[in-house]
């Protein structure tokens, strides 16, 4: 029964969760929307794969 109780209080808290598996959020996780709204993000990307390229050689 508790537990009952608190899934009724995640259920608010699974609500936004659950967009993020829709198909709806995938657009705005896409690199062109990202890259659009964040440049940020593609200088981490750039980063990243820097770093991979690094550990890659050693």
């Amino acid at each position: 029964m508790l537990r009952l109780s608190s899934n009724s209080s995640d259920y608010p808290q699974t609500t936004p969760q659950t967009p993020q598996s829709n198909p709806q959020t995938p657009p705005q996780t896409t690199p062109q929307t990202t890259s659009r709204s964040n440049p940020q993000i593609i200088l981490k990307f750039l980063r990243l794969s820097s770093d991979y390229s690094s550990n890659s050689s050693v």
